[in-house]
């Protein structure tokens, strides 16, 4: 069970998540964290969550951020809210700075689950198989927005 404060890290990525509210905090309604993305680092899938909207704040380094086909170059202080359903992706393009967003995900559902659940898979096996993407996008909330669902 996460709690306020504890610190995910992800070997494969390089990316750092620390829980600043949870999902038993809010009683479901919402959980926050900061993350830090490494160089380079990027969601390995573009996909949508149909019954959580994703609110991203930048606090700093340039994230780059791509909903429902618009790009977004986001720089510290600005935030978007991803809303229910729109197919996004997001990413870091600089080669050598780090960059800290906000994350706040309503409502929380099992997201705080599958951070974790992806996170210790990364460090354990070296990364998810195709086949744990689409069974923890079914157990999670999250639609796959690439290939056609019959692939």
């Amino acid at each position: 069970m996460a709690t306020v404060g504890q610190v995910l890290t992800n070997k494969v990525t390089g990316e750092k998540l620390k829980y600043l509210q949870t999902a038993e905090q809010t009683n479901g309604r919402l959980t926050q964290f900061d993350l830090w993305v490494s160089p380079k680092g990027n969601v390995p899938v573009r996909h949508l969550h149909p019954g959580q909207s994703e609110t991203v704040e930048v606090v700093s380094g340039i994230f780059k951020v791509e909903c429902d086909g618009d790009i977004k170059y986001m720089q510290p202080g600005e935030k978007f809210t991803i809303e229910k359903g729109k197919a996004h992706q997001w990413w870091n393009e600089s080669d050598s700075q780090e960059v800290q967003v906000k994350f706040t995900i309503e409502p929380a559902n099992k997201f705080q689950v599958m951070q974790e659940q992806i996170f210790g898979i990364c460090n354990e096996k070296g990364k998810l198989s195709f086949l744990q993407i689409m069974v923890m996008a079914k157990e999670y909330d999250m639609v796959i927005a690439g290939p056609p669902l019959i692939l």
